[in-house]
């Protein structure tokens, strides 16, 4: 078991946005206990999503744990919104790519 955090943050040590590890690491256990708490509470009806975005927004980083919560949140809200940017991109490159793939097969 590991040591016990003083104070809830996101963690470094992250799949998505450290949510889970930071949790983890409060609490002093394994970060995929947590994760696949989360993975199921997702696939029980996605309730899990709703509760991991919304934590996102709350829990700080490292790097801003000394700040005041609107700022935290104000943060936390623009990181969100420029990981969901970067998703959309690659999602759009792949549809591009497999639309251009599929013209190319009907010539």
């Amino acid at each position: 078991m590991s040591k016990k955090a003083d104070k809830i943050v996101r963690s470094d040590d992250k799949v998505i946005a450290g949510v889970c590890a930071g949790i983890a690491e409060y609490v002093g256990i394994d970060p995929l206990i947590i994760r696949i708490i989360f993975l199921i509470a997702f696939l029980q009806g996605g309730s899990g999503l709703f509760l991991y975005i919304i934590l996102w927004v709350l829990i700080p980083d490292k790097k801003n744990s000394g700040r005041e919560r609107k700022e935290v949140v104000e943060a936390n809200s623009e990181e969100i919104k420029n990981e969901a940017k970067k998703f959309a991109d690659k999602a759009k490159n792949v549809v591009d790519e497999r639309s251009n793939k599929i013209g190319s097969c009907e010539e």
